[in-house]
């Protein structure tokens, strides 16, 4: 992953990059309540949109679950939207991964 400038990453639907200020993104898939969308990082720091069939497990953007079985974690919302500098984004992803664990058991 490497750096992106602001204007790639306006190429995401989902994102308003007026306030980002240092913070990291996580590109995460986004579910349209039809279909799948997923924009990836290529090594030369531009974004470029892709589809995917599904997301079996991990966080994705969405109006609406795309399951009934899908849990919304506020606390992980909260995390990505408002805390996701570079220090803290390992500790946001082990905290998802948790809860994701968790949902397993």
């Amino acid at each position: 992953m490497g750096s992106i400038t602001i204007e790639e990453l306006q190429k995401v639907s989902y994102l308003d990059t007026r306030y980002l200020e240092d913070r990291t993104v996580k590109l995460m898939p986004l579910w349209t309540g039809s279909d799948w969308k997923m924009w990836l990082d290529t090594s030369d720091g531009l974004v470029i949109e892709t589809r995917i069939v599904d997301v079996g497990e991990g966080d994705y953007i969405a109006q609406t679950a795309a399951r009934e079985s899908d849990l919304y974690i506020p606390f992980v919302h909260l995390m990505w939207q408002c805390a996701s500098w570079t220090e803290i984004c390992p500790l946001i992803l082990a905290i998802s991964d948790d809860f994701h664990n968790m949902a397993h058991q």
